[in-house]
């Protein structure tokens, strides 16, 4: 739905910059504006900060040029920062190109995922200028381009993760654990029920990269001695990460499987 959402506002954009209260067309059918200008196909739309990219597109509202337009923009007015929410992909240095004999030009950019709690912020792109003496905007309409970023974090603490916590391991069943913080180690946490055999084995997890490690560690249970270790991924918002476990006995390899914990 939020791709069908953009579509329609990139179809509203370039009508809006066709509609013109005079104009001529050229040959091809192409609505010229009088006086010609440049301008953004789409006026606001919104990526997530999840690591979303999106191709920005201005039009030459007039006749086609021999030459290359370089049509000037400034980034005044964003809360977002390059680098830090954002990263262009294609184009940079504050220009968009419009090359010679086409209609449109484009640079295309990519959210950062931060993993900081900092609401969503905007890139406000405002055209500034040209080299080809045409209109910027259209009365100020389609001279501007607003992208909203929003934020895909939920805030992180230690002693919220902690507690009981649903564990499905496939072929057996799906019970109880409990888990508190591990003291040593930032950021984790120490298990009561590992493999539903009382096995204390500790977790680290990374809110920002989203991963969830079990460190290798021996660990025993039923008073035999197991070398357990495995690696996952971790969600913060959904209170939920899935580990890829392996588990040792007598130095050979007697399960590979999967814990997903839910928090309860």
């Amino acid at each position: 739905m939020k791709r069908f959402q953009k579509g329609i506002i990139a179809v509203l954009g370039v009508l809006g910059l066709m509609i013109q209260t005079s104009c001529e067309d050229d040959s091809d059918g192409f609505a010229f504006a009088d006086p010609p200008y440049v301008g953004f196909t789409a006026f606001t739309t919104s990526i997530s900060e999840k690591n979303e990219s999106y191709i920005i597109q201005v039009a030459n509202v007039g006749p086609v040029s021999n030459s290359d337009i370089v049509v000037n923009y400034s980034l005044d007015g964003s809360t977002a920062q390059e680098g830090v929410d954002f990263e262009f992909i294609s184009g940079s240095g504050g220009a968009i190109t419009i090359p010679a004999g086409e209609q449109y030009g484009s640079i295309e950019i990519m959210s950062i995922d931060n993993g900081i709690v900092d609401g969503d912020l905007n890139l406000v792109m405002i055209i500034t200028g040209n080299n080809a003496g045409l209109g910027n905007g259209n009365n100020e309409i389609s001279k501007t381009l607003t992208i909203s970023i929003v934020d895909n974090d939920c805030p992180f603490d230690i002693n919220e993760v902690i507690g009981l916590y649903s564990c499905d391991e496939p072929g057996y069943a799906v019970y109880d654990v409990n888990f508190t913080v591990y003291e040593p180690i930032e950021n984790a946490i120490l298990i009561d029920n590992f493999w539903d055999f009382g096995g204390t084995p500790y977790y680290i997890l990374d809110p920002i990269e989203g991963t969830a490690e079990l460190p290798e560690q021996t660990v025993n249970m039923g008073g035999n001695d197991f070398v357990v270790s495995g690696s996952g991924s971790y969600d913060v918002c959904a209170e939920t990460f899935i580990v890829d476990y392996t588990i040792v006995f007598n130095g050979g390899v007697i399960e590979v499987n999967t814990h997903t914990f839910v928090k309860q």
